[in-house]
């Protein structure tokens, strides 16, 4: 086994799986990604919501980012952000009575999007349907993160790993040790640096700095490093927690610094146990992310996606793509290969 690293200390995390017991979105709350003061932070404050109101109660709702994209007004994920979706709290009755109400609150909240060109949402893992999406003409398609159900003791976690990953651990636990970073730009200066400066950071160095303070005086997140015997800072990791798990969110490391990132996320998963929530790895972008996490003992759960474009929104897209600037069409999938490559 892994020898004991740092004990951490903190508060508590939000989310759901395919074909474990994770429980709905609706009875655990808001993911941090749904909270108001983390939409500001990660959007510049550009975000709006919609809401369905019965007798008072907020029956529904559900948040969206705004920017401008080749001069068309569009509402897609924020890099800062990795799921959103609608937020319908628990029903009662009959499940057909819930699922009738479930798509009428959804309807609801769908009428009042705004009319943007490219509308592109990635749900939390926990809103297991889109039919409501569906009925209101947009494609649905699906995604994929790893997932640890709460309740797992750190010998569990070890136990559910394959053989390569447990020795990448032992051998980074004599190499590295984990320390709390507390100085945020510190961090950030390390982030920029390993992508060649800060002109490269997709998120914007001073959106990320600003939203990792807020992270911080929330008290809903924290920044690990791991360092060398010389106190050399190799790699970083920032997580996030809400009411149902704790969240690999960003980080960083030294081209050719190998095991330390492991490391770093050995410690966040510790910190889900000692907080007796899920650990959520964050999505499985391509085959090798999706091995990797898979290795690391994680159980595969569904993203579900929507989207809803204007036929002159497509039409600039193809175009786009025909002389190589697509990517000015695809904010977020460009700014998931920057996020990966910077880990």
């Amino acid at each position: 086994m892994c020898p004991p690293m740092m004990q951490p200390g903190g508060a508590g995390p939000g989310r759901e799986e395919v074909g474990t017991s994770v429980p709905p979105m609706s009875s655990n709350g808001s993911s941090i990604y749904h909270q108001g003061w983390f939409l500001d932070a990660a959007t510049d404050g550009r975000w709006g919501e919609a809401r369905v109101i019965e007798g008072g109660n907020v029956v529904g709702r559900l948040p969206y980012a705004l920017e401008t994209c080749a001069g068309f007004s569009v509402s897609r994920m924020p890099s800062l952000i990795r799921t959103l979706g609608p937020e319908i709290p628990a029903l009662t009755g009959k499940s057909a009575t819930i699922l009738r109400r479930r798509l009428a609150i959804t309807h609801a909240l769908i009428d009042q999007l705004p009319g943007v060109a490219d509308f592109y949402q990635v749900f939390d893992p926990r809103v297991t349907d889109a039919v409501a999406f569906m009925q209101r003409g947009f494609g649905v398609s699906l995604g994929y993160s790893f997932w640890i159900e709460r309740g797992q003791t750190e010998a569990q976690l070890l136990d559910a790993m394959t053989a390569e990953p447990r020795r990448h651990l032992r051998k980074a636990a004599g190499q590295f040790s984990i320390v709390p970073l507390h100085d945020i730009s510190e961090f950030c200066r390390f982030y920029d640096a390993n992508l060649g400066g800060d002109n490269n950071n997709f998120h914007g160095s001073e959106r990320m700095r600003r939203l990792l303070a807020a992270v911080t005086d929330h008290k809903t997140g924290m920044l690990l490093g791991a360092r060398t015997a010389q106190g050399a800072l190799v790699a970083t990791i920032g997580i996030l927690w809400d009411d149902v798990a704790v969240r690999n969110y960003v980080g960083s490391r030294q081209a050719g610094v190998s095991n330390a990132s492991i490391l770093l996320l050995w410690e966040a998963m510790r910190i889900a146990c000692e907080k007796g929530l899920a650990f959520d790895f964050d999505g499985a972008t391509s085959p090798g992310m999706f091995e990797y996490l898979w290795s690391l003992g994680g159980t595969l759960v569904m993203r579900l996606r929507v989207r809803r474009s204007t036929l002159a929104f497509r039409a600039a897209r193809a175009c786009a793509g025909i002389v190589g600037k697509k990517h000015y069409f695809d904010g977020m999938a460009r700014s998931t290969t920057r996020r990966r490559n910077a880990q």
